[in-house]
């Protein structure tokens, strides 16, 4: 389900964040001009991790259509747009971790953990 953000003129808005997530993913999405007959113009800002490796921000020329990568080492990744013009950026959702999952994922670990530990106490 796409979600719509107004940006206006001048404004740095965050149209997408993830934290905690080292799984590669590239991220999609669209602008266009809230103004008819205005032009497109403005600049994408992609903030890669700075938790193992100190990484520069990349800026980028807004476009109608944009996509960035975000890789294996960018634990904490956001990106920005900032607009020249009032433009409406389309964000795709993305697909996130299932909480269920997780929650399974962390009872399996602890499972483990308490047979291990009894395996060894006997």
């Amino acid at each position: 389900m796409p979600t719509d953000i107004a940006i206006a003129a001048g404004q740095r808005t965050e149209v997408y964040r993830r934290n905690f997530s080292s799984i590669p993913a590239t991220i999609c999405f669209e602008a266009r001009t809230a103004t008819e007959g205005a032009s497109l113009d403005g600049s994408i800002e992609v903030q890669g991790s700075n938790w193992v490796f100190s990484k520069d921000p990349v800026v980028t020329p807004l476009q109608a259509s944009n996509c960035v990568e975000k890789g294996y080492w960018d634990t904490f990744y956001s990106v920005y747009v900032t607009a020249e013009t009032d433009v409406v950026v389309t964000v795709e959702k993305q697909p996130g971790t299932s909480w269920l999952l997780i929650l399974l994922l962390a009872l399996v670990v602890i499972a483990l953990a308490a047979s291990a530990f009894f395996a060894i106490a006997r």
